[in-house]
């Protein structure tokens, strides 16, 4: 499973008079709101196409499809001739490495970080050390905790 950067842009849209936002592969072009990392699951590939633009294709037939990459509430889907595929966020590293990140970024070690987010100590220590996975939100949240903390 590999994983792909996502720019979450907004574009403004004047005949309608309001913005919109989709995912793209590339930040060009319009102001970009948010990135954010996703698995791109097993059978599909990213590549340039012949005119130099990063393409995600649809290998699971046996030949490469280009897939268009829809936003439908939000979520990016991949959407070729084999049907449509959601996918799934995740984290840049491993989530141990980045709740790790997280933690030190915040200055504290793990039993105060423990105290200040009402995790129990074991659960983060099993996240930080690779024995379990925490949900994607919870690092999400976490960011923002830290990033508030002091504000």
């Amino acid at each position: 499973m590999q994983k792909i950067k996502l720019h979450m842009l907004e574009k403004y849209n004047y005949f309608e008079n309001i913005f919109l936002q989709d995912w793209s592969l590339d930040d060009e072009g319009s102001h970009e709101k948010e990135t954010a990392w996703f698995e791109l699951p097993d059978g599909f590939e990213i590549a340039a196409g012949k005119d130099g633009i990063k393409r995600v294709y649809d290998l699971r037939n046996g030949e490469s499809i280009p897939c268009e990459l829809l936003t439908d509430r939000g979520v990016p889907r991949l959407v070729s001739c084999s049907g449509c595929t959601t996918l799934r966020r995740t984290v840049e590293d491993t989530e141990a490495a980045e709740l790790r990140k997280i933690r030190e970024k915040a200055g504290l070690n793990r039993s105060e970080f423990s105290d200040a987010t009402s995790i129990p100590l074991r659960t983060l220590e099993d996240w930080e050390s690779g024995k379990r996975k925490p949900p994607f939100y919870v690092i999400r949240l976490l960011e923002f905790f830290v990033d508030h903390l002091n504000a």
